[in-house]
């Protein structure tokens, strides 16, 4: 009995004992209604987390940028700072509670847009300019920089400012640029473009010649010589009726077209080369109309007939058909106008000089026994004929549109006319026959071929004896009109 009663009691035991062994630890839970949270860059307020759990819990944050709170169940996490990094920042909140497994809490927070702005952003020096200009600086960011990519170029940041000069004065001829950047966070960099103007060199400029003078018909270019140490040189006018071309160092000048009205035209071209003074060249052009100065290129190596009648003046001789022919060559230029007002044996001459006409009182244009003959320009009065002197120069003017000789004028303030003076080459005696006075001579030229003609040789005339050999007036002379 005694050993079923211990049987018992160990049965008892072992029974205990496997009950013991048998009984399971306990594990606590805990959950975390959320396991991410994202902040912009900006956000500084609370995101909340419900936590489930029987244990008591806590959370820490892994970083000292966020803070946490607990409040019940509820957990609070918050940036403690804006984000002014130039890339996104990330963290981890623990939250723990008894046995349980730990939670992470994943928060992001997104990287600052900086902003950035400067004024101005352009900056002009000039070649001896080395006083600093300033440019206003506009950011978010804590800290931003300017940096020169250019060693002539310096900047020197002052509060909300930067500083621009150029470290010296420009001494190449050319213009010199540069770059100054301004950096901050990850905000667009800004440049701003830096010029110092070209040394400031001297130009000089003159042109040969200024003054240029074109016939009425004529078209082809006139050249000037232009010089200068400057690049670069221009011409320009406002006159529609020429046209300039520039080739090289030459300005060619050209009419367009001829001058049609009875006035000269002229223009003004102005010539520039860098900072010298412009030149003025002056054109003209002479008018087709009665002009003072004759262009002998319009008429010269050609013949021409002479036909016309006097205007006015004496009656007598009646009107009479002229003919006349242009001789030219290098030691003599005139006109021979033959059959004057009838007098065959009588020729005209007009003597070129100087680029303009006059009748020619000198030469003799007849010789008859002892008596000479040329004509002579002076005025009537009465019955009394006033000549000029030899050396007095009459003007004859022609007319390019209507190619006349023109004979009309004044002498002393009355009426020029054109007489026959005969002389006495023994005596000395002269007169002045009255039908060959005339006034408002005007003779009409028609070109009747365009070959050179021969001329005759220097020193004589093919229609009289040799010129210059009549006798010199040296003063005013008067003289009775009479009938030959």
């Amino acid at each position: 009995m005694q050993t079923l009663k211990n049987t018992r009691i160990i049965l008892v035991a072992a029974s205990l004992a496997l009950c013991c062994s048998c009984k399971k630890e306990h594990i606590d839970s805990l959950s975390v209604s959320l396991t991410e949270m994202r902040f912009s860059a900006n956000e500084t307020s609370a995101k909340t987390a419900t936590v489930t759990t029987k244990a008591d819990w806590y959370a820490s944050p892994s970083v000292s940028w966020l803070s946490v709170a607990q409040d019940g169940k509820t957990l609070s996490v918050t940036p403690t700072s804006l984000n002014n990094e130039d890339s996104e920042r990330s963290a981890m909140v623990i939250v723990a509670a008894g046995n349980a497994e730990p939670v992470l809490i994943s928060v992001t927070q997104a990287k600052t847009q900086v902003s950035l702005s400067a004024t101005p952003t352009t900056l002009s020096f000039g070649a001896n300019e080395t006083a600093p200009k300033s440019v206003t600086v506009t950011s978010n960011a804590q800290i931003w920089s300017a940096i020169s990519t250019d060693a002539w170029i310096s900047c020197e940041q002052e509060d909300n400012r930067v500083l621009i000069a150029p470290t010296g004065i420009n001494t190449a001829p050319s213009e010199r640029s540069g770059t100054v950047m301004v950096r901050a966070g990850n905000a667009t960099p800004i440049n701003i473009t830096v010029t110092q103007g070209a040394a400031v060199i001297a130009h000089s400029l003159s042109v040969s010649p200024t003054s240029i003078t074109f016939g009425a018909n004529e078209t082809t270019a006139g050249t000037a010589t232009v010089t200068t140490n400057a690049p670069t040189w221009n011409a320009s006018t406002t006159a529609s009726w020429l046209s300039l071309v520039q080739q090289g160092n030459l300005l060619r000048i050209t009419p367009t077209s001829v001058n049609t009205s009875t006035s000269q035209r002229s223009a003004t071209i102005t010539v520039t080369a860098g900072n010298a003074n412009p030149v003025a060249m002056q054109v003209t052009q002479s008018g087709t109309g009665t002009s003072s100065t004759l262009n002998f290129n319009d008429i010269v190596n050609s013949t021409y007939s002479a036909t016309g009648t006097p205007a006015g003046g004496v009656a007598n001789p009646a009107p009479g058909s002229w003919s006349g022919i242009l001789y030219t060559y290098p030691a003599d230029s005139y006109y021979a106008i033959t059959n004057w007002a009838n007098l065959a044996n009588y020729p005209l001459w007009v003597d070129f000089e100087d680029g303009k006409l006059y009748l020619d009182n000198y030469s003799i244009v007849k010789t008859e026994g002892d008596m000479d003959y040329y004509y002579v320009v002076g005025y009537l009065e009465g019955t009394t004929f006033t000549s000029k002197p030899s050396s007095y120069k009459y003007e004859v003017t022609y007319n390019r549109t209507t190619r006349t000789l023109d004979f009309t004028g004044t002498i002393d303030g009355r009426v020029a006319q054109v007489a026959i003076r005969s002389v006495n080459r023994n005596t000395q005696q002269g007169l002045v026959y009255s039908d060959t006075i005339l006034s408002n001579a005007k003779f009409v030229l028609t070109p009747t071929g365009s070959a050179p003609i021969s001329a005759p040789a220097p020193g004589t005339r093919s229609i009289a004896p040799p010129r210059k050999s009549g006798k010199v007036l040296s003063t005013d002379s008067t003289y009775t009109q009479c009938t030959p």
